[in-house]
C-alpha cells in the first residue's frame, strides 16, 4: 500500500512552507530526529507521543507510535515522505 501522504497543518502565506504530520516508517524507530532531518531536508517541529507534544533536539530518537510533524518546503513534500518511508542508510 502506498504511503499516506503528509496531512497539512498550515502553510505560510507565501505558500512555499508547510507544517505537516508525515507518516514515519518503523524503520526509523531506534535513529535520532536529526538523522531524519538530514536524509529528508526537512525540519521536525515536534513530535506527538503518547498524547503529550515533544519538541526534539538532536538526540532525541523517534519512537514507536511516535506522530512526526515537520516543517519542509512545499516543493518537497514527496521527497520527504519517500525518506519517511525507506530504511535508514545508516546503521543506528
Amino acid at each position: 500500500a502506498p504511503a499516506p501522504a503528509p496531512k497539512p497543518i498550515a502553510d505560510d502565506p507565501s505558500g512555499t512552507i508547510r507544517l505537516a504530520e508525515v507518516h514515519v516508517t518503523h524503520d526509523w524507530v531506534g535513529h535520532t530526529v536529526a538523522a531524519l532531518e538530514n536524509a529528508s531536508g526537512a525540519r521536525v517541529a515536534f513530535l506527538s507521543r503518547y498524547g503529550d507534544g515533544v519538541v526534539p533536539d538532536e538526540d532525541t530518537v523517534v519512537q514507536q507510535g511516535d506522530l512526526v510533524h515537520v516543517i519542509m518546503r512545499l516543493d518537497d513534500a514527496a521527497r520527504v515522505t519517500e525518506v519517511f518511508q525507506a530504511a535508514p542508510e545508516v546503521e543506528v
